[in-house]
């Protein structure tokens, strides 16, 4: 069995005012020493047998903007992967791109090297909004780039939209859907805007510099859009994501199916329902109940569970993180030591919150029986009952073992998460 690998580069031009990644603002990438250094960590877990004998599924380098990086540095530093680890062929192998950074010779060349899909950092086809965002790019270099991603040789391009945004009502909205569904990219994710603690909007938030629509017009932003992708021949198949058919997102789905996935670089988080090989690592902190935020924005954050009645305390898969400093990150695999930060050993409550957080984001929600599997009937018979009401009110569709948000339930994923472990629901 297979598993997915994420690496993660820290790097940008500037940081957008939204941002909370683990990034860093710098005028030129340490490019060589930063992927040596990432091969180093990957070594260090062969090293260990972990997921000895299976094959790299996925890879998706994340950041950050990768597309800083030259063309022929991520061929060669690809190349590096299979070399230590398998990666299977007919993988998918994602490379995030900033459209302010790249051109149809550099889109060539990163195709040409063994990248087979492209994720453009797009966010929005309005100047204006862009403005806000502290984008780098312009709208017009963003249509520029899936046109230059088609030329060059990707047959399967992703573009990232943000909604939500300041004084942003549903036909601002719909015209950057238009505008995207017109370039015909094979997948596109549309995100809401948060604002998030540590970043330049949260200050200016705070200090009412601007204002964000209200939660029933975001609502009805996120399922308008939804229904234009849907009749432009898209398949809404999670909350955020669109695809062509046969073009959705391998890499997503095993973070949303809970699959294993290994994390690499500084900053990166990793999951396994094994993991025994770095449960106890020298200078790691150890948090067996501590939930964490992932450093891909895909991935899924730790979740705690709210009733106690309805789980164990046992430890059911791990999660862990790197250092997020990345000279000190490398530091550490100088020192011939894997870079981890802090360990997390999920309890059952944990597992359990996690799995209904990530499957119920996919369009078509999870088995009943899929549910039992893991965590019993016991807790089976409890969700049930407190989903029975929820349905009623129509938040939750159900067919015949299947149990998923309905378009009403949409919205308020977050919410219903909450009344599930409220004993009270």
């Amino acid at each position: 069995m297979g598993f997915s690998l994420y690496i993660h580069i820290p790097y940008c031009r500037h940081i957008c005012p939204y941002c909370d990644f683990n990034v860093r603002a710098v005028k030129q990438v340490p490019e060589e020493p930063y992927l040596e250094g990432v091969i180093a960590e990957l070594q260090l877990y062969k090293e260990k047998e972990w997921h000895a004998g299976n094959t790299i599924e996925t890879v998706y380098l994340g950041g950050g903007t990768p597309s800083l990086f030259s063309a022929k540095g991520l061929g060669k530093f690809l190349q590096s992967i299979d070399v230590l680890w398998p990666i299977a062929s007919n993988a998918e192998c994602t490379l995030e791109a900033n459209p302010g950074t790249i051109n149809l010779e550099i889109l060539k060349s990163y195709r040409q090297s063994g990248w087979n899909r492209l994720s453009l950092g797009v966010q929005s086809f309005s100047d204006e909004n862009l403005k806000f965002l502290g984008r780098d790019h312009t709208a017009k270099e963003g249509i520029e780039a899936l046109e230059f991603a088609r030329k060059g040789g990707f047959e399967n391009v992703s573009v990232d939209l943000i909604f939500g945004l300041r004084n942003q009502t549903l036909e601002n909205w719909l015209q950057d859907i238009e505008k995207a569904i017109s370039l015909q990219p094979n997948h596109i994710s549309t995100y809401n805007l948060t604002i998030e603690e540590r970043t330049i909007f949260y200050k200016q938030y705070q200090k009412g510099k601007f204002q964000l629509p209200e939660d029933d017009v975001q609502a009805e932003v996120l399922l308008q859009g939804r229904a234009w992708l849907q009749e432009a021949g898209y398949e809404t198949y999670e909350i955020s994501n669109a695809a062509k058919p046969g073009f959705r997102s391998r890499h997503n789905l095993n973070y949303w199916l809970g699959g294993d996935y290994l994390g690499i670089g500084a900053g990166a988080h990793s999951y396994s329902k094994e993991c025994s090989v770095i449960a106890s690592p020298e200078g790691a902190k150890q948090s067996p109940d501590k939930s964490s935020t992932s450093g891909d924005r895909h991935a899924p954050a730790g979740a705690g569970a709210r009733d106690d009645k309805m789980v164990d305390e046992r430890s059911f898969s791990h999660r862990w993180w790197n250092i997020r400093n990345p000279g000190a990150y490398l530091q550490k695999i100088k020192e011939g030591a894997l870079p981890l930060q802090e360990i997390e050993a999920l309890t059952e409550a944990q597992a359990l919150s996690e799995f209904l957080l990530t499957r119920l984001r996919l369009q078509e929600g999870f088995s009943l029986d899929d549910f039992e599997s893991r965590f019993g009937s016991t807790q089976r018979e409890l969700l049930q009952d407190r989903i029975k009401p929820l349905s009623q009110q129509g938040f939750f569709n159900s067919l015949s073992n299947q149990i998923f948000l309905s378009p009403k339930g949409i919205p308020l994923l977050n919410e219903l998460l909450v009344k599930l472990y409220d004993s009270g629901a």
